[in-house]
């Protein structure tokens, strides 16, 4: 996460960046999304919001990046996800592939 001060400011954007390896597939193939959420106490998201990511040119491969005001307070966490990207699937899940960040 860059964009921000030291520690998370409510109010204030952060920048989410992540490279992804698309292994022969184009980003037009994929939608790569930020998953942020409250943090529980076992480490798993709650009150989750999704926001697509942007990719953006990168010599060293695909990067993908997402900029948005942090509108929340207290324990968060993230991920990225990449999920398929075909204007004939039904919902991005339906094929049963998703790749999260690691």
């Amino acid at each position: 996460v860059v964009g921000v001060d030291h520690e998370l400011a409510l109010g204030h954007p952060m920048t989410v960046r992540s490279n992804i390896a698309l292994a022969g597939l184009s980003a037009d193939d994929v939608r790569v999304e930020l998953v942020l959420g409250d943090l529980g106490a076992d480490d798993h998201l709650t009150a989750v919001t999704i926001t697509p990511m942007t990719p953006v040119d990168d010599p060293d491969g695909q990067r993908f990046e997402v900029t948005l005001p942090l509108d929340r307070a207290g324990s968060l966490g993230y991920t990225v996800r990449v999920v398929p990207a075909h204007p004939l699937l039904a919902h991005p899940a339906e094929m049963g592939l998703v790749a999260l960040a690691g």
